[in-house]
């Protein structure tokens, strides 16, 4: 074997050595294994699902007969409304819905197009322990990142250790997040989902 071929094999094994090591590192923190900021994530949490609970505010016209209606999502994924019948509610947002009820009653003219049409979504929770202020369970809504997360907390104890922030995801390994780094770059952020544990470790020291 030449000296050019050599120095081609060892430059390409070190290279490989090296990515391996970076893999292995990044995997042993366990920091950003989820997707950051991805908004796909956060939507499909807010989709509904059957069995979930619709809850429909009409507003805006005054010949309305019908001012709310409430329905769980049916087996077949449809809510039946007045007038219009089967209505798609799973797979959809809270937003995505009304915009679709609307439509449907607008285009049908059975009210103007001042018609409001409001979607409510049942109420999901997730949790957070350990070093905060307030431990417990909140209200979680769309746009929940781990920032907002400890801020509704009340903010970390003095004995907190803000760079091993755990979260607790069902169907997946848990992972950390470091406080302070995403302080310092907002987009490695986290999407909080719901029924997530976020649990803030104590120093060891």
């Amino acid at each position: 074997m030449d000296l050019t071929n050599l120095l081609k094999r060892v430059t390409g094994c070190a290279a490989l050595a090296w990515m391996l090591a970076l893999m292995t590192g990044c995997a042993g923190t366990g920091q950003y294994a989820e997707p950051v900021l991805d908004p796909k994530t956060a939507v499909e949490a807010n989709k509904f699902h059957i069995g979930d609970l619709v809850v429909v505010n009409f507003s805006g016209v005054t010949d309305l007969t019908i001012p709310q209606h409430e329905e769980r999502v049916r087996e077949e994924g449809t809510i039946t409304l007045p007038h219009i019948g089967p209505v798609k509610a799973e797979g959809f947002t809270p937003g995505q819905l009304q915009e679709d009820i609307r439509r449907r009653y607008v285009g049908a003219g059975i009210y103007t197009a001042n018609l409001a049409v409001t979607v409510r979504a049942p109420t999901r929770y997730f949790f957070v322990g350990g070093e905060v202020k307030a431990s417990g369970q909140y209200e979680w809504l769309e746009g929940m990142n781990v920032q907002k997360a400890i801020q509704k907390a009340g903010y970390f104890t003095e004995y907190a250790k803000r760079s091993k922030i755990r979260v607790t995801r069902q169907g997946v390994k848990p992972f950390t997040v470091d406080y302070d780094a995403i302080i310092e770059h907002p987009e490695r952020d986290v999407w909080v989902l719901p029924n997530d544990t976020i649990t803030v470790p104590k120093k060891s020291w």
